[in-house]
């Protein structure tokens, strides 16, 4: 998608790239810019001389408007696919090379493996079974995920240090709506009505005791699948940029997008065989992850205004407020709503 965030690497910065690796002799075959991202530009590169494909990610300039909660998210991402590579046997892309000096492209880039399956959302007609297949899988890597914890709720980059995750959620719901403000986003409510019903329905958040580690972006684009035909397995989960310390809840709103968390009792089944602090998803679990999905439309919505490039946002924006507009009904339903 056509985003201001996406920085364009030309061929010779790219060949920079590859010689700080694998010595200026190395030569390169192809470049190919991926189009799926929304934030970060990023490119395969075929290096011939080592007969292998690399993955360059790169951040946005500098001057480029941006979430403030997408601060330094490039250093975020860095250093959790560090820790959860050290952690656990999560399956990731290992990092090759990291630059944040801007030394050779103006910003900040990291190196990966390529991983070679495709994303789950490009996987045509999957069936119920084969999704069965790989949610399993998924359900277990969560669980493994949610091992890792913090030493403070909240993003990483922001180092803001609340008591609890009510207050950190509250402030992170506050700093969306105040970038909303400020660049005049159009919102399908009142701003300052929409965070008072989210203050008014945060009293579940409290149920938090620990900050967990939350990849909050785990949609079927970031699972990347392999071998479909003959044995369905998830190759690798990417982009754990946007992951936040908190609650756990976080991670099965996307999931709760493609089946559902009481019927298809086979996620949380798996997910609580491999923690020790499982999951009974009654009302107040619901709730939280109805908070979680809220929050994730609206920066949706708010994201469209900062990044449009000539109506590139449009398809997003109109499905999110849709969306959006749909969940802060129902999370009036639950009683107790704001008026």
């Amino acid at each position: 998608m056509e985003s201001t965030t996406k920085t364009q690497i030309d061929p010779n910065a790219v060949k920079k790239i590859c010689d700080r690796i694998y010595g200026k002799n190395c030569a390169i075959s192809e470049i190919k810019e991926l189009a799926d991202g929304c934030y970060n530009a990023s490119y395969m590169v075929h290096v011939e001389s080592e007969n292998c494909d690399i993955i360059i990610k790169a951040a946005p300039s500098d001057d480029i408007p941006i979430l403030s909660y997408e601060k330094d998210i490039m250093k975020t991402e860095v250093h959790l696919y560090k820790k959860v590579k050290e952690a656990t046997k999560i399956p990731i892309p290992a990092l090759i090379d990291v630059n944040f000096e801007r030394d050779l492209t103006g910003v900040p880039y990291f190196v990966s493996e390529r991983l070679y399956g495709q994303p789950l959302n490009k996987v045509e007609a999957l069936s119920y079974e084969t999704r069965k297949i790989l949610y399993t899988q998924l359900a277990k890597y969560l669980a493994l995920l949610h091992k890792i914890e913090g030493d403070h709720y909240g993003y990483p980059a922001l180092k803001k240090e609340f008591g609890t995750y009510r207050e950190t959620f509250l402030d992170m719901v506050g700093i969306l709506v105040k970038d909303g403000q400020k660049v005049g986003a159009g919102f399908p409510i009142d701003y300052e009505d929409f965070f008072k019903l989210i203050e008014n329905h945060s009293d579940v958040l409290e149920d938090v005791k620990r900050p967990i580690l939350v990849h909050f972006d785990l949609w079927d684009g970031n699972v990347f699948v392999k071998d479909m035909e003959s044995n369905p397995t998830i190759e690798g989960l990417i982009d754990f940029e946007r992951s936040f310390y908190g609650d756990r809840l976080g991670d099965l709103m996307q999931a709760s997008f493609n089946i559902d968390l009481e019927k298809d009792t086979y996620f949380l089944d798996t997910y609580n065989a491999h923690t020790d602090e499982k999951i009974i998803y009654g009302s107040r679990e619901k709730k939280r992850v109805l908070l979680h999905k809220i929050y994730l439309f609206a920066i949706m919505i708010i994201e469209s205004k900062f990044r449009d490039v000539n109506g590139s946002y449009d398809g997003q924006l109109g499905w999110a407020s849709e969306e959006f507009t749909k969940l802060i009904q129902q999370l009036k339903d639950f009683g107790g709503q704001y008026e």
